[in-house]
Order: C-alpha cells, then sequence, then structure tokens
C-alpha cells in the first residue's frame, strides 16, 4: 500500500494550479445564509446584485450578524479576494448575491476552522 500525501492547507500546489469553478446565484434571501465548500478556495468573488439592498458578508455568522468583522455591498458593488476559505457568510433583507469561488484539491475536512475564539482575531 502507498502511503501518498493528501494535500492539506499549505500545499503550495495546490494554489498555483488553475481552480475548479464554483458559482451559485443567490436570489430573495432574508437573514444570514451559509455558503458552504467542498474543496479549500484560492479565491472568491461576491456581487450584490439586489434591486436596492445592502449586503454583509464575512468569513463566520458572528462576524456577519455583529456587523464588526464582515463587508458591506452596496446594489452592483463587488468583491474579490484570494482567500482560503471553506465557507462564506452573507446576510441582509431580500438580498440576492451572485458567487465565484476557485476551489483547489483541498477537501475541506482539512482546513481548520477560522474562529476568533481560536486565535484568529478580526474575523468573528
Amino acid at each position: 500500500m502507498l502511503n501518498n500525501p493528501i494535500p492539506g492547507p499549505n500545499s503550495a500546489v495546490e494554489y498555483q494550479v488553475s481552480a475548479i469553478p464554483w458559482v451559485t446565484a443567490s436570489l430573495g434571501n432574508n437573514g444570514t445564509v451559509r455558503f458552504d465548500f467542498p474543496y479549500v478556495t484560492s479565491f472568491i468573488v461576491i456581487k450584490n446584485v439586489s434591486a436596492a439592498a445592502t449586503v454583509q458578508a464575512g468569513f463566520t455568522k458572528n462576524g456577519v450578524e455583529s456587523g464588526q468583522n464582515c463587508f458591506s455591498l452596496a446594489h452592483g458593488e463587488s468583491f474579490t479576494g484570494d482567500f482560503r476559505i471553506t465557507c462564506l457568510f452573507t446576510s441582509g433583507t431580500a438580498y440576492d448575491v451572485n458567487i465565484l469561488a476557485g476551489l483547489t484539491g483541498i477537501p475541506s475536512k482539512f482546513f481548520p476552522v477560522l474562529t476568533a475564539s481560536n486565535g484568529n482575531p478580526g474575523i468573528g
């Protein structure tokens, strides 16, 4: 039996190759919605396509709901970031978002949970 290495969070080669696309259009949301990715992302793009609503987005539910550890997108605004994450949270009233993520080959279960309680201040 071969013990081939399994890609982990710090596998640089996983971020050097072209990403696997992951796309969703989430329409008519109220409250907080969690988007789980099957693999660790190498980048994300989120666009607020709501008619007038502002969308809060962030990396933890607490960060988004507190309004302290998140970012806001007005109608038509988008955000692009090269982030290694396994989930994304959005919140607002009657909002619509489009999300594009580039996935690595690293299964989400191998990535640490990002929270302020385990040493990640500024995340929520």
